[in-house]
């Protein structure tokens, strides 16, 4: 029995609707709300009913998971678990999530690694089902909590010629980053996947520890009795990263050891370039971005000035590029052209109010020594125009556009050693300007001599496709002709 000492009923009515699902005159008052009801007659009409399957449902918790980077522990918070018993309570039977919803973030981590498992014997089976060479590429990632992983990927072909790519592998890397460290990872990942009688070739970034890494791997092949492979011969480069150092090159000076002039000149010829990087326009945009993104209380009085001077404009900020993020250099200079009436009058604004000696000229970090002028957009335009062919091909060659084939690589270099031959001579009249162009032009070069056209291109090319000619997988019709490679049958090399 419950009494209640208040003078109305409505408390007791309440306490025997929502406890024991009584109402008036002792009705048992039904369990679902109005919005229950809606949404039960909502999808009793427009979908199938279906007998709960807690497999099905730890998967899609999974997926869930994976897509939306959520913490192993929120199906341990209140509001989701209610989430769920809601729509549990919508069917007729909803005792099977109780029994399948996790009671922690450990029994997730659980299902994952499970699921982990599963799917790594069904890639395992695919790789083993190959008769033809597999092919990787492995590369160093820092993630959001600082912790260093290698991920390790395959590409293969199957029996009816579909290419296929698998993430193998994406280990928590300790210690340091040197090739021993990373060969030892990955020759790990060969024997876990049973794959090594059926190692190819290599696709990795131009870093000096990858070539130690692939000598490594290769000597643990002949010392296991497996067939090895030249390690020089089987490297091909990333030619994403390639594009990245040469626009560094031409933008900052980085690599100076690969500008073709003798040491004792070198730092003669450089020295011009070296002034124009640290006071020239590319330094003042640089500082200038630096200053705007450098507090909250900056952004937002720049933001107010983009918004007063474009009113339709949808982007209120600067963008900075960095040195490890591709084009980012050069999609910092257009934002900056897209914003350049803000930016000008924002710059305008501080200078005058100096309230941070941003008017201190005899100061070289003062605002006022990086403010653009004309003559320095006209400059930074004559560097976009250089650098637009490369964002294009880096574009174009990225993802799933193309499989890295050498017909692809080649016209890119080709077409991008030309532009920046035309680029000479239109900006002749600029010396620092052709001594930084000449610079980039040395280190892409440089690198057309380290693909492996004639032995490590044309043999793996005959491993991997087998009987397949090499023009009919790779789109190679002008590629012979062009480059003066004769293919016989199969890829063969004449």
């Amino acid at each position: 029995m419950v009494l209640f000492s208040m003078k109305t009923t409505k408390n007791a009515i309440t306490h025997l609707k929502i406890k024991h699902n009584v109402g008036p005159e002792g009705r048992i008052v039904a369990t679902t709300t109005p919005a229950q009801q809606t949404i039960q007659a909502a999808f009793g009409r427009s979908m199938p009913r279906i007998l709960f399957n807690e497999d099905i449902f730890k998967e899609l918790l999974l997926l869930w998971v994976i897509d939306a980077n959520v913490s192993f522990r929120m199906c341990e918070q209140p509001s989701f678990r209610t989430l769920c018993a809601y729509l549990a309570a919508c069917q007729p039977d909803y005792s099977g999530i109780y029994r399948a919803l996790p009671q922690s973030g450990n029994a997730i981590k659980r299902y994952l690694l499970t699921w982990y498992e599963a799917m790594r014997e069904e890639v395992k089976l695919k790789l083993r089902s190959t008769t033809v060479k597999i092919h990787f590429s492995f590369d160093m990632w820092s993630g959001p909590n600082q912790h260093a992983y290698q991920a390790i990927v395959a590409h293969w072909l199957d029996g009816s010629g579909t290419l296929h790519a698998a993430l193998l592998s994406l280990h928590r890397f300790e210690g340091a980053h040197s090739g021993i460290n990373q060969a030892e990872h990955l020759w790990h990942t060969l024997q876990l996947y049973d794959i090594l009688p059926f190692v190819g070739m290599f696709n990795v970034d131009n870093a000096s520890n990858n070539d130690t890494a692939l000598v490594d791997v290769a000597r643990r092949l002949r010392d296991a009795g497996h067939t090895s492979f030249d390690p020089i011969q089987t490297r091909l480069r990333c030619f994403g990263h390639v594009l990245n150092l040469v626009v560094k090159a031409i933008l900052w000076g980085k690599d100076v050891e690969a500008f073709e002039l003798n040491h004792r000149a070198a730092e003669a010829e450089l020295g011009p370039i070296r002034d124009w990087q640290h006071k020239g326009p590319l330094k003042k945009l640089h500082n200038c971005l630096t200053y705007i993104l450098k507090t909250p209380q900056r952004r937002d009085a720049f933001a107010t000035v983009v918004k007063r001077v474009y009113p339709d404009e949808t982007v209120h900020t600067v963008f900075l590029g960095n040195i490890t993020r591709w084009s980012s250099d050069y999609e910092s200079i257009l934002r900056a052209f897209r914003l350049r009436d803000a930016i000008e009058e924002y710059l305008q604004l501080v200078i005058r109010q100096n309230t941070n000696g941003e008017y201190q000229r005899e100061d070289p970090s003062a605002l006022v020594n990086d403010e653009l002028l004309p003559d320095d957009w006209d400059y930074l335009k004559c560097i976009k125009e250089i650098l637009a062919p490369f964002r294009e091909w880096s574009l174009r060659l990225q993802g799933r556009y193309s499989n890295g084939c050498v017909s692809d690589i080649l016209p890119a270099m080709d077409e991008l050693l030309s532009h920046l031959e035309d680029m000479k001579v239109q900006f002749s009249d600029n010396p620092p300007l052709v001594k930084m162009i000449e610079l980039g032009w040395s280190i892409l070069d440089k690198y057309v001599l380290f693909i492996p056209i004639g032995t490590a291109l044309l043999t793996s090319t005959k491993i991997l496709y087998e009987d397949r000619t090499l023009t009919s997988v790779c789109d190679c019709s002008g590629f012979a002709s062009q480059y003066e490679v004769q293919l016989l049958p199969g890829g063969v090399e004449g």
